[in-house]
């Protein structure tokens, strides 16, 4: 138990008196020294501090800093002003500093770049960086398509110059807030695209790349990662193809589209190749015209001793698929295959890549190979055959639609497109033949040899004279080998050439009827005169001709397309009662036609109405067969027939000056035949009555 004593302290242990009566205070070991340890650890930094400005004369190993930064990029360095603090650890920091790829158009400048470094290194002379921050710099990338930018490290390892006790060593190159400038093509003509946001790394140590970036002008993300070495892959969100375009060129790659997936680089002895797996949207590539919404693309280039290539390339559009190979620069010529297809994915598969000037839809299959190359002079040439099945198939959109179509195709690359061994449905009839484009892109004259079964005429007259093709009814067969311009954006009659034949047993046509009225009319206008001179029968010579009309059994034409108007080489119809041969003109514009025809009616019905009219024998031939030369103007709706008078009577023996008429008096038919035989008449009552006043 402890005793206190006077004064209030205890006594025992805790505690001893002093000599003047009073407890001694308590005092740690630790206190004890610590002005001791704090004035050994101010003497370490100013020792380092003194040994670090003694081995970092800062133009001393400027070349130290220099040569590190070229062994571990491959680009040579250029060092602004050094600094360095030994607050938290050696930080040296230098501005500017410029970086240059030797073998490229390229180049990176700072202002500012912050260099870490281990302090306890030093005294064994090394310089350990553990970090190099390049601030805010900015980089400029120059593409002419043979020399890229690259990090080329020529470091066997941590060392210095031989001038120089300092071996220097770097972990990593970090880049915060930097922008990227790429351009391409010729001076005062180049592309230009500019990245924001840089953030990257890279370390020496472990060649470990890592950062990400934005498309300055849009959303588009960009990140990659890797090892010098070692494949390095390229992520990409929502990229325009113009990005692309300064690196691969508009010839290969077109504006509009927008680019997702995954590219990656893989580095080898022969020089590497890089692997994409994108997803496109608007696609249009090499020669294509028409844009194709989605597709997924995997493709593999290479480089060659003469440049790069595409070893493999496939497109898929979830409904086709093309596969392409060949080479990409400087000059590309790529060859691919599309396997069988439905004909409306394919087309547009195809599409994309080159122009093919046609259009189908439903159900089918095609199945291609094609190819596109860029010529000496830079033009595009584009290449293609194959095999097209189709419920419809359309060259231009004002020719008509060819239906359950199958046949062959060929794209030159002279631009020519032929369709070989064609079948089809046109015009409601069956159609064998083919054709040929020439040029083919743009579409040019087109050239078509078919035959036609059982088609209806009214189709293709409804495409030039629109309206009048109710005047036409029934099917015919047709050949054709005519030339059509498809350059117009309708099809005009000038735009037709060469020839066309028709022949059919059942085409109607309105104006056989007025035919029939005509000559009933004319043959009827004879009857009041015949009947003055007590002719028998001189009634009802017309109901010979109409009670047996029952309508057209053949009709063949031969038209020129190559004249203006176009001309009708011959026109025969065969009527049952009647046969008709003739030649003219056609107007297509208006349908407007001017035709003259010998109408030769049948030896029946010849027979028939002479036996009642004797006196119409002046216009029966030597087969006793009634011949009547009619002309035919108006339009095919509205068809105006008439006697072609001087003709009549001449070929009747009996010139118009015979019986008194001028050649501008021209009648009806009706009122001619009738002045005809009036005169007739008359002139054999003369020579009557002539006879009678003659002397005995």
């Amino acid at each position: 138990m402890p005793h206190r004593l006077a004064g209030g302290g205890p006594v025992g242990d805790h505690g001893r008196m002093s000599t003047k009566g009073s407890p001694q205070k308590h005092r740690s070991p630790w206190r004890r020294f610590l002005p001791v340890g704090a004035a050994i650890v101010l003497l370490v930094v100013l020792a380092a501090g003194f040994f670090a400005s003694s081995i970092l004369d800062l133009e001393k190993h400027r070349e130290s800093l220099r040569r590190a930064l070229e062994e571990q990029t491959g680009w040579s360095a250029k060092i602004g002003a050094i600094d360095f603090s030994l607050w938290r650890g050696l930080v040296v920091t230098v501005g500017p500093l410029e970086l240059e790829d030797p073998e490229s158009e390229c180049r990176l400048e700072a202002r500012t770049v912050i260099v870490r470094a281990s302090l306890a290194p030093l005294f064994g002379g090394r310089l350990e960086i553990d970090t190099v921050e390049i601030l805010r710099p900015r980089v400029v990338v120059r593409v002419d398509g043979e020399k890229l930018p690259a990090i080329r490290p020529r470091s066997s390892g941590p060392g210095g110059d031989a001038g120089s006790a300092l071996s220097v060593s770097i972990d990593e190159i970090h880049i915060k807030g930097g922008s990227v400038v790429i351009e391409a093509g010729e001076r005062g003509r180049s592309r230009r695209l500019e990245i924001a946001e840089v953030t990257g790394l890279y370390a020496p140590s472990t060649e470990r790349v890592w950062g990400r970036a934005r498309i300055k002008e849009g959303e588009t993300r960009i990140k990659w990662q890797g090892k010098l070495g070692q494949p390095i892959s390229v992520d990409w969100e929502g990229l325009p193809s113009e990005t692309l375009i300064p690196w691969l060129g508009e010839a290969v790659l077109r504006p509009g589209a927008r680019i997702a997936g995954e590219t990656t680089w893989s580095p080898s002895a022969e020089g590497g190749r890089f692997d994409a797996h994108l997803q496109v949207t608007d696609l249009l590539l090499l020669a294509g015209e028409k844009p194709l919404d989605a597709v997924t693309m995997a493709l593999r280039v290479e480089p060659t001793d003469s440049g790069w290539q595409v070893s493999r390339l496939e497109i898929d559009s979830g409904h086709a698929t093309v596969l392409g190979r060949g080479a990409l620069y400087p000059l590309f010529d790529l060859s691919f295959e599309m396997p069988a297809a439905g004909p409306e994915h394919a087309l547009a598969l195809v599409q994309a890549i080159m122009p093919l000037p046609l259009g189908v839809s439903g159900e089918g299959e095609a199945q291609a190979t094609f190819g596109v190359r860029m010529g000496e002079g830079e033009e595009i040439l584009s290449r293609a055959e194959g095999a097209l099945r189709a419920e419809s198939v359309t060259v231009r959109s004002f020719l008509p639609e060819m239906k359950n179509f199958a046949g062959k195709f060929r794209l030159s690359e002279d631009n020519v497109l032929t369709m070989d061994d064609l079948s089809a449905t046109v015009a409601g009839g069956s159609m064998r033949g083919s054709l040929r484009i020439e040029p083919a892109i743009p579409p040019g004259n087109a050239s078509f040899a078919i035959d036609l079964a059982d088609a209806a005429p009214s189709s293709f007259l409804a495409m030039i004279a629109p309206g009048q093709e109710k005047a036409l009814a029934g099917q015919a067969d047709m050949k054709m080998k005519i030339g059509v311009d498809l350059s117009g954006k309708t099809l005009s009659p000038a735009a037709l050439r060469g020839k066309l034949s028709l022949e059919s047993k059942a085409l109607a046509w309105r104006g056989w009827d007025d035919l029939r009225q005509s000559l009933s009319s004319a043959l009827e206008s004879a009857a009041p005169l015949l009947g003055a001179l007590g002719a028998e029968g001189a009634t009802g010579t017309s109901s010979a001709l109409e009670n047996r009309w029952v309508g057209v059994d053949r009709i063949a034409l031969r038209l020129d397309l190559d004249r203006r108007p176009w001309r009708v080489e011959e026109f025969v119809v065969d009527g049952g009662v009647f046969e008709l041969q003739g030649e003219g003109s056609f107007a297509p514009s208006g349908a407007g036609v001017d035709m003259s025809f010998k109408v030769k009616l049948s030896p029946e019905v010849s027979a028939e109405i002479l036996e009642r009219t004797p006196w119409l024998s002046a216009l029966a031939n030597d087969d006793e067969r009634l011949v009547l030369p009619v002309g035919l103007l108006g339009s095919l709706s509205s068809p105006k027939f008439s006697l072609d008078v001087e003709r009549a009577l001449g070929e009747a023996g009996i010139g118009l000056n015979e019986v008194g008429l001028e050649s501008q008096d021209s009648p009806s038919l009706r009122g001619v035949l009738g002045s005809w035989l009036e005169k007739s008449i008359e002139k054999k009552r003369k020579k009557e009555r002539d006879r009678k006043d003659e002397p005995q």
